[in-house]
């Protein structure tokens, strides 16, 4: 599997990138998108307060849905990373705000997006109520990053596992990393804290990212 992380770029290198998709196919490897991480050197977000980093995030997602439509393939996409909009999750104007531009996404294409979560804020394990606020009620597909919410839960395996138990029907993809769960280190299986071991859900799920 390859995963394009694409950045901010001209019109040339998204013909570029098509063209790459289709070779990679033509060889039988399966090929995913990682929409855009900034913009103008800023973590984009879903519910930007500047107006122009969000029509960036809505352009940028409604070319890559198109693209992926196209080559029949998936793109992984965050609602935000660092969560700038605020990111408490008892601020049912934000929780609203953030599922009303979800959705606007989803009416580009519901099965091309995989909805990754983030360490802080409101699509992210620390939020106890994410699964129910955007995950259930939108139905979305989602690539769980397991070590983001190890470090959301503050080092804890049993939330963690628990967590997983929990999205087990709408986790289409897992990121592997390890971590020490206390800040974002992606290190290498089996040299930190997770508990791997007793933490099922892994051998259910048949793809990795």
């Amino acid at each position: 599997m390859f995963n394009f992380r694409i950045r901010q770029t001209p019109h040339k290198a998204l013909q570029h990138l098509e063209k790459t998709i289709q070779t990679i196919k033509d060889l039988g490897i399966r090929c995913v998108l990682h929409h855009p991480i900034k913009y103008n050197n800023q973590h984009l977000d879903i519910i930007h307060r500047d107006p122009t980093m969000r029509s960036y995030y809505d352009l940028s997602t409604r070319i890559i849905a198109e693209i992926c439509i196209k080559h029949d393939i998936n793109c992984v996409i965050h609602p935000h990373y660092t969560n700038p909009a605020g990111s408490d999750p008892n601020d049912i104007n934000k929780v609203n705000e953030m599922k009303g531009e979800i959705s606007k996404v989803l009416a580009y294409s519901k099965e091309v997006f995989l909805w990754e979560n983030s360490i802080e804020g409101l699509f992210t394990a620390a939020n106890s109520r994410w699964v129910e606020d955007f995950v259930e009620p939108l139905q979305l597909q989602i690539v769980y990053d397991v070590s983001h919410a190890f470090i959301s839960y503050k080092g804890d395996n049993a939330k963690l596992i628990d967590n997983m138990e929990k999205l087990a029907p709408y986790i289409k993809y897992l990121h592997v990393v390890d971590s020490c769960g206390f800040q974002h280190d992606s290190l290498r299986l089996g040299d930190s804290y997770i508990d791997w071991k007793h933490n099922r859900i892994h051998s259910r799920q048949a793809i990795y990212l």
